[in-house]
Formats: structure tokens, sequence, C-alpha cells
């Protein structure tokens, strides 16, 4: 979806380039998102409560890995090598997918383990959309919920509690190792994309 939408705005022939991402820009300065959002899944979709509402937001356009997109395009795909294609005969599709797409590989990389963080540490839409169905809480959901309830038995202990059956921080510790051991998993297989220069010396003279 982001490719999708970055690669028309990293064409200069394209009609309104410019006002498009003015309003991309600027729907980044406010965070106004989640009412409406809440009030769309709760009184339209009705998909609170429900294992949609932790999946869809995650399929919708993030307008910051869009400019991210967009300006790795403009500034590391030549217009020439796309130009040269469609003299060739290549359509726009195309060059999307057999140019862009390839020669994008760092920058998708660089989005796909951001997201891949972002998403598993979700903490907000567990909180905003699941109201009664503890189940389809996220990992930090878990682990705020447990930490939080370790603290208010330590601080409430009655007398009939022993306070060494209490849970010790060593199971915190072993809830915050579950939290990060996906994110230890997956940068192995992004890192590489990392790697600048992918375009150097693709274009001569």
């Amino acid at each position: 979806m982001t490719m999708l939408f970055a690669y028309p705005l990293s064409r200069k022939d394209l009609p309104g380039r410019g006002i498009i991402s003015f309003f991309l820009f600027f729907t980044m300065l406010f965070n106004g998102g989640f009412v409406p959002t809440y009030l769309i899944y709760s009184n339209i979709f009705h998909v609170t409560d429900t294992l949609a509402a932790m999946i869809i937001p995650y399929l919708l356009m993030n307008a910051f890995y869009v400019i991210m997109v967009r300006t790795y395009i403009t500034t590391n795909v030549p217009m020439e090598v796309l130009e040269a294609s469609m003299i060739d005969g290549a359509s726009e599709v195309q060059n999307l997918v057999q140019i862009v797409v390839p020669m994008s590989k760092p920058i998708m990389g660089t989005i796909a383990l951001m997201s891949a963080i972002a998403y598993w540490n979700n903490w907000t839409n567990g909180v905003y959309f699941i109201q009664t169905r503890r189940d389809l809480f996220g990992i930090q959901n878990y682990l705020n919920s447990v930490i939080s309830n370790i603290a208010f038995l330590q601080t409430h202990t009655s007398s009939s509690i022993n306070a060494s059956q209490l849970p010790s921080i060593s199971i915190r510790m072993a809830l915050a190792v579950i939290a990060i051991i996906p994110i230890l998993i997956a940068y192995p297989f992004f890192q590489k994309s990392f790697v600048a220069g992918i375009t150097v010396g693709s274009v001569k003279g």
C-alpha cells in the first residue's frame, strides 16, 4: 500500500503532486485520528472487541512511511532508468514491479523492521479498541496488565498473604524478554537491506 501511493508521488509529471504531498505532511502534524477511527470501528463497522480491530489499522497506509518511500525513490531511483524502460515498451506497472521495487529494497526493509517493532510493541490499539475480550490483547497490553497487578498486590498485601508468595521481579523480566525476542529474531533478516548505494553506477554519462 505504501509503495503504491509513494511511487506516483515521486513522479514529477503527476498533476497535483505538490498539493497531495503537502496534505501528507499536514496530517503528520496532528495525532487526532483515534477518535474518528474509534467511531468508525464502533458505530459503522461494529468491529470493536474483535480480532479485526487489531489487524485493520496495520493494513492502512502510514503517511510517514509514504514520505520516506517517496523521498527515497526521488533521490535514489534515476528517472533515466524509468524513461529508458518506457522507451523499450514497459508500462508504469512494469516499471514499479521490475525496477522501482527491487531498487527500493533498502527503504522497504527499513520500513518492514520499523513496522514490526511498532506493531509488536503496540499498546494503544488494545486500549482503544478492545474493551472486554482480553484474549485479543497484544503482548504489551499483557505486560502492562501483569506489572500493574503485581504492583497492586505488593502495595496492598493483606496480613493473610505472604509477601514472599507474590510474583517476583523475575516474572517481569521474563515478560520483557518475551516482548523483545521477536524483534531480535526479525532484525538479522532485514539488516542487510540497510546497505546504501544500491543504484550507484546504474546511469552512465
